[in-house]
């Protein structure tokens, strides 16, 4: 399974748009979204409001098997939810054309992470030595 990340402009005005239909999906569409997330091969998916002096933006985190696929297969879908989503978020709120050409990601090229466990034996280590 890979991370992937990537941001999307919002269009200039449509940020109160975006976060009302993603209060919609929370409050009454979950069901349907989560069943789109699964069938599309989303593990896990988060979206963050993140505001720029060039607009706003939303980040996005997808855990996937293989991003293109994941795309492909939600692009495609007929599923009312798929296209109420297409339609709302991102054509709508982003102005994306969902039948046009999948975005391109490249891989994280920068990475940094502490595990538990390290921290752990560097603190057991340090207190050994004193």
């Amino acid at each position: 399974m890979a991370t992937y990340l990537f941001s999307v402009p919002l269009i200039n005005g449509k940020t109160k748009a975006w976060k009302n239909y993603i209060k919609e999906i929370k409050d009454n569409r979950y069901e349907d979204y989560k069943r789109s997330r699964q069938n599309a091969g989303i593990r896990t998916e988060q979206a963050t409001l993140q505001h720029t002096p060039g607009g706003d933006m939303i980040v996005v985190r997808i855990e996937a098997d293989d991003i293109n696929k994941v795309f492909g297969r939600f692009f495609q879908s007929n599923e009312p939810f798929d296209v109420w989503f297409k339609e709302k978020v991102l054509m709508e709120t982003h102005g994306m054309d969902p039948n046009g050409e999948i975005p391109r990601i490249e891989p994280v090229s920068l990475e940094f992470q502490v595990s538990e466990r390290t921290e752990t034996r560097a603190y057991a280590e340090t207190r050994k030595n004193r």
